[in-house]
């Protein structure tokens, strides 16, 4: 598995040409871990439930239908759909049917050793399991917490033992109830500091930018003139629609517990949002939503 600073350190040449290429909560690890290879891809469904198609369109036969969260064994990735979709992307998931990778989580099974020798004040561990349970306590019955997905990152404060049966249990932190909850250690991975620190810091701050190009739905980011990422996205809409213009980052965080929505069908409770940057509009409006700056630095 490649860490999230690899692959950031992928060539851009090589990443460009690829990408531009057409309890309450139990473990999931625990639960189905040993009928899973460790590395293998499998897909988490995001939506409340999707349909499986015998081709790869909503035009086809509809085969199956998958439940929130429900975890698919993703066998192929193909190009489907119609040919003025943005995104065109499926996945085969089985030897016949096909489904929309817009709903769908790209997710791996990666069990970790504990850490026990944390720094006082914390370190940043990414969840790298499909979903994992959190509890509000323990030494006693435990309260379920939110569920946990795969590349959410978490504050973690400290390892305890459970008295009762002498589990471990790493200690995180959430800034907006300002409360501790807990998370079983294999399911998460602690980042070494080496992918904390700036990439290319011989590159001036003031020259690294993203573009968020709403009509091509695609990250870039740039150092200077040079393009050195590119991605998919999946920008806002309706009440949530992604502002235009153009932003400066004024702050950085490595987590974010994020919660809003203005109608209850719109209400998202988000446990540890990854590094997220908060910017200031600096210019006029655009084609493309936003150029931030400093986000890489």
């Amino acid at each position: 598995m490649l860490s999230r600073r690899d692959f950031l350190k992928v060539g851009a040449a090589g990443l460009i040409g690829l990408l531009g290429a057409s309890a309450a909560f139990p473990d999931l690890s625990v639960s189905t871990g040993s009928a899973r290879a460790a590395g293998t891809m499998h897909g988490r469904v995001t939506y409340p439930q999707i349909s499986a198609y015998n081709i790869p369109s909503k035009k086809g036969v509809k085969v199956n239908t998958y439940k929130r969260d429900s975890i698919l064994d993703i066998r192929e990735q193909v190009t489907g759909g119609n040919a003025s979709d943005y995104n065109r992307v499926w996945y085969r998931i089985g030897d016949e049917s096909y489904i929309y990778s817009g709903g769908v989580q790209p997710v791996e099974t990666h069990l970790n050793p504990v850490v026990s020798d944390l720094p006082e004040a914390g370190s940043l561990g990414e969840i790298s399991v499909p979903y994992s349970g959190s509890w509000w306590g323990i030494n006693r019955t435990p309260f379920p917490g939110a569920r946990l997905y795969y590349s959410s990152t978490h504050w973690i404060q400290g390892i305890l033992v459970d008295k009762r049966d002498g589990s471990l249990w790493y200690r995180a932190y959430d800034h907006l109830y300002s409360a501790y909850y807990f998370i079983r250690p294999y399911n998460v991975r602690i980042l070494p500091a080496d992918e904390l620190t700036p990439l290319s810091p011989e590159v001036e701050p003031e020259e690294k930018y993203i573009q968020l190009r709403l009509d091509e739905q695609l990250v870039l980011a740039y150092e200077a003139e040079r393009l050195v990422f590119r991605a998919r996205a999946s920008t806002g809409k309706g009440e949530f629609n992604t502002p235009t213009g153009w932003f400066k980052t004024f702050h950085k965080r490595p987590t974010a517990h994020m919660v809003g929505g203005e109608s209850e069908a719109a209400l998202y409770d988000l446990t540890g949002v990854p590094p997220k940057a908060y910017s200031v509009e600096l210019l006029h409006h655009r084609k493309w939503s936003c150029i931030t700056r400093h986000i890489l630095a």
